[in-house]
């Protein structure tokens, strides 16, 4: 017997969301790249490490709100160029 139909509905909305990630991923990589090496690495540990921004400001050598503010600064600077590029 197989999973509940829950489950593979589960598995596969899973699925399209990493698909879906991989392809957001493919147009903000050169994005992402043009970030300060400050906020590229906080935004990273943030986002690929899921790490909070206690954990982010010790693994930098970082006060906590330096780390929000590296990431909150990475974030807008990601989405103003994405603004940007869709006109």
């Amino acid at each position: 017997m197989g999973l509940p139909l829950g489950s593979e509905l589960s598995a596969f909305g899973e699925a399209e969301d990493r698909v879906d990630a991989s392809s957001d991923f493919a147009v903000l990589a050169p994005l992402v790249a043009e970030l300060s090496d400050d906020q590229r690495n906080a935004l990273e540990l943030r986002v690929v490490e899921e790490l909070d921004y206690a954990e982010i400001a010790e693994r930098l050598e970082i006060s906590p709100v330096t780390a929000r503010t590296r990431v909150h600064r990475a974030l807008k600077s990601l989405r103003r160029q994405t603004e940007t590029s869709e006109r």
